[in-house]
């Protein structure tokens, strides 16, 4: 079988498209846990869907070997199956219905209710619907009815009155032989004979409004209804009736008539006038609709009752066509069931749909008559609106708990609770043991038993309480037709089928769970889980082998509960369990905590305790959960909290911001510094996607550098500008198994001192070069002074010297002492104009570095300074140190 496709689930990203999502999970839902079958046809009538409730049905859990709708159909129901789908085919929108037989997987045939609506050219659907009932309850309630008939025709077949038992609908379901006998009929004419043909016209109205106060009247006869009826011979026989509702007496149920013959002219003639004066009265009263229609199908009299059924006064029917008010759909089998002419016949108990005043339908049934002596259609109608809806309501039910028996993927039998015999069984009984349910019906429960095993309870029954639908459960080990050996959780009740008591039980296989329960008790060894159970009426603990072995005690089965709330250090711990005890013991709700506990041998551990509770009515009287040593564990867990706490403190207590991620980049820890430096809260930032918040840093260098870490496993160390913030920062991410560790801190101060740096350099080096050319123009010049101041000096030197040659030996010794003095200023202030012009060229030349004779620089200084010398009687003095 091909399931149904829905192209909406293809979708997955947006809240809307989720919702829509949801929703569309929530109807699929809806449909495949619906208790009716539905189910999807190509326009081939191939079945491309079924739900739950169909495949139960039709026992079908896939369509291999199934072409088409028609090869689940009886033999005999096909050619009519054929007509309501070409019907179907032929009518988009419109449904049809019929019921016919389906052959089930298991190879037995079933009654089934189907509707078909043809929805192949709806874009949402494209398919033809069918709705499935399981009827066949229905049609052996049916089947059970012709019993009950039999069984009332052999009590009155000797009556001395006659009697004639009704349905409901005043359709006759026993005549007892009387009745031929008051009208000259033979028992083959009696059979045959329309009781509404041979009632006298003028009675007809006036004894359904009588029936339909005894419908209202249940056990309450209705006496003195007189009537006449057509003898073989052709007179009229005068009857007086009575009329009792034994409808709901499980015996009987019908409506007896036990009637006379008062054919004494007299009496027959004032009962008349008495029936002609209630007969108005009863109109009125009477819940069910009494009418009269002409010949043209107008309305001519209508009861009272037509204001309740379909919301218009009498006066408002009257003298309109009755065909005005049915509706649309139900036309045409009514004008059927006519023939072409109002006065085509008479009938009874027909069904159509009115519709009402304000719009809704009402179901009527309809009981008619014509008189061809008036002209008139006398008819009565019952609103069956109610009894409609109830019917489906049942039939619903019934379809409900029997697909629920018999599509149940868990084994379920039923068995007599006296003989042991099983009664039923579902297919999934017949799948898992492998008997067949013919071999199963003619099995007892005990057959089913593995060879040898005889359970502590004998054959169960004695421990069930005998109350109807009383539950219970027990654990059978069960042996299948193979010999193949499986252990069963056993729970049902004792129900009344077929008026006896019956057990309907479900026979779970726990044999993988008998196995992993017993791998649990080795796991909770190795994982030291222990259980316990207090029983609250004593007040006394069990302890598990686990559990005393957890609290290093061997010798202590029982312990009552006081001491051993007292193994948990008083304070916090002894009251976390306390409160979780009494939490539970009030409430129901499970408890689950952490808690240390002194073992009976002084060493302190952690434990894990569960709880839950057992009720009886409204009063606790067990609790019960498992013990668990997480000492290690928890340790564990509490060194690694305060290594985790003593990191906070430090990434907390750092000057550096710092934030980390994982590999989604959702953000797993942000500093107080990230807070400041980046101006978003850790509220912000927690559990959020780094890109998510920072979209406008995607493609920027840190998103590189960062995705760069990642990939290469490698720090990386770089420097960024964040345009919306105005701020430069220095970073390092280093990247680890869990994700991405940053470190960042504001370097905008020092990159703007940096640039100012390089725009105070790039003013020097500008004014570097003007100086360079204005110290060329001074070593010009002074190259140009000095040549100029050389040239008095030497003329000064030459004419002392020629001065000192030529009158020498005149001038006296004092003389040429003056004249070496001048002389030898005139040397000296050579060599200072000489040095100036050396000095002005520092920094324009890569002289080599000479060695300096300070003593000979001191005595040079000493003799061009030596008149302030004397003056202020200094001493020149080289000191090296």
């Amino acid at each position: 079988m091909t399931p149904y496709s829905d192209p909406d689930q293809n979708i997955d990203t947006g809240n809307d498209t989720n919702d829509r999502f949801k929703f569309h999970t929530r109807f699929r839902k809806l449909i495949d846990n619906s208790y009716e079958g539905i189910s999807l046809l190509d326009r081939n009538l191939n079945i491309v869907y079924h739900n739950a409730s169909a495949a139960h049905i039709s026992g079908l859990v896939s369509t291999h070997g199934i072409n088409t709708i028609l090869d689940l159909a009886h033999r005999d129901d096909i050619e009519k199956l054929k007509q309501v789908i070409v019907e179907v085919l032929a009518n988009q929108g419109q449904p049809a219905s019929t019921r016919f037989r389906a052959r089930h997987i298991d190879g037995h045939y079933t009654w089934i209710s189907i509707i078909f609506t043809n929805y192949l050219d709806d874009p949402d659907i494209g398919a033809i619907v069918l709705n499935w009932r399981d009827v066949t309850k229905e049609k052996e309630a049916e089947d059970k009815l012709l019993i009950s008939e039999k069984r009332f025709k052999a009590l009155l077949e000797n009556g001395a009155e006659g009697i004639v038992l009704y349905n409901a609908d005043r359709k006759p379901l026993y005549i007892s032989p009387a009745f031929g006998r008051i009208f000259g009929y033979n028992e083959e004419e009696v059979s045959r004979l329309n009781e509404i043909k041979v009632t006298h016209p003028d009675d007809f109205a006036y004894i359904q409004v009588k029936f339909f106060e005894s419908l209202n009247k249940p056990g309450i006869p209705i006496k003195d209804i007189i009537y006449r009826m057509l003898h073989k011979d052709g007179h009229w026989v005068y009857l007086n009736s009575t009329l009792t509702n034994f409808l709901n007496d499980p015996d009987i149920m019908g409506v007896v008539n036990n009637f006379t013959d008062i054919s004494v002219k007299t009496q027959s003639l004032q009962t008349l006038e008495r029936t002609k004066a209630d007969l108005e009265k009863i109109m009125d009263s009477s819940l069910d609709m009494i009418c009269t229609i002409d010949q043209q199908g107008c309305f001519l009299k209508v009861s009272a009752s037509s204001k309740t059924i379909l919301g218009y006064e009498p006066k408002e029917l009257a003298g309109r066509p009755a065909f005005d008010f049915i509706y649309p759909e139900d036309r045409d089998k009514t004008r059927k069931l006519l023939g072409q002419h109002m006065d085509g016949g008479d009938f009874t108990n027909i069904e159509n749909r009115y519709i009402r005043k304000d719009g809704s339908l009402a179901y009527l049934s309809w009981s008619s008559r014509w008189s061809d002596k008036d002209k008139t259609r006398y008819a009565t109608a019952r609103d069956v609106s109610e009894k409609k809806a109830n019917d489906q309501a049942l039939i619903e039910s019934e379809n409900k708990y029997r697909s629920l028996f018999k599509y149940n993927p868990i084994p379920l039998f039923l068995w007599d609770l006296d003989t042991l015999n099983i009664i039923d069984c579902n297919e999934a009984a017949v799948q898992k043991y492998g008997y067949s349910k013919e071999e199963f019906l003619k099995l007892k429960t005990k057959n089913i038993w593995a060879k040898g095993y005889k359970p502590s309870d004998g054959d169960g029954r004695e421990e069930i309480d005998y109350s109807v639908d009383k539950p219970f459960k027990r654990v059978r080990q069960h042996q299948k037709k193979n010999g193949e050996l499986l252990f069963v959780e056993v729970s049902g009740q004792v129900l009344i089928y077929e008026g006896k008591k019956a057990v309907l039980a479900m026979a779970n296989d726990i044999t993988e769970k008998s196995k992993v329960e017993e791998l649990l008790d080795k796991a909770n060894s190795l994982a030291r889980i222990g259980a316990w159970d207090l029983d609250m009426k004593t007040n006394i603990i069990h302890w598990s082998d686990i559990t005393k072995e957890i609290l290093e005690t061997e010798d202590i089965s029982n312990y009552d509960i006081q001491p051993a709330l007292n193994l948990y250090p008083e304070g916090e711990n002894r009251d976390v369990i306390a409160n979780m005890l009494k939490r539970t013991a009030a409430n129901g709700a499970p408890g689950d905590v952490e808690a240390q506990i002194t073992t009976f041998k002084g060493n302190l551990k952690w434990v894990r305790v569960i709880v839950e509770a057992e009720f009886k009515g409204k009063t606790c009287t067990r609790l019960f959960g498992s013990f668990q040593d997480i000492d290690a564990r928890k340790k564990a867990e509490l060194t690694a909290h305060e290594a985790l706490e003593e990191r906070n403190i430090i990434l907390e207590s750092i000057g550096d911001a710092f934030f980390a991620v994982n590999k989604n980049w959702v953000v797993t820890y942000w500093n107080n510094m990230a807070e400041k430096v980046l101006g978003k809260s850790k509220k912000e930032m927690r559990n959020r996607e780094l890109w998510d918040v920072f979209a406008d840093s995607i493609d920027s260098l840190s998103y590189k550098m960062y995705h760069n870490a990642l990939e290469t496993n490698l720090p990386v160390h770089f420097e960024d500008y964040y345009a919306p913030l105005l701020k430069w920062y220095e970073i390092s991410a280093y990247p680890s198994a869990a994700g991405l560790s940053v470190y960042f801190k504001d370097i905008t101060d020092r990159k703007l001192a940096e640039k100012s740096i390089l725009e105070l350099n790039e003013s020097l080096k500008n004014q570097a070069k003007e100086l360079s050319i204005s110290n060329a123009e001074l070593e010009q010049f002074a190259y140009v002074a000095s040549h100029d101041l050389q040239e008095p000096l030497r003329m000064v030197t030459s004419f002392l010297t020629q001065l000192e040659k030529k009158y020498g030996d005149v001038i006296d010794e004092k003389g040429k002492r003056y004249i070496n003095f001048a002389v030898d200023g005139a040397k000296r202030m050579r060599q200072i104009i000489l040095d100036l012009l050396e000095f002005s060229r520092i920094g324009n030349t890569e002289d080599d570095l000479e060695d300096i004779d300070l003593n000979k620089l001191i005595a040079d200084i000493s003799i061009l300074f030596r008149k302030q010398i004397q003056e202020e009687k200094a001493i020149c003095q080289l000191s090296l140190r």
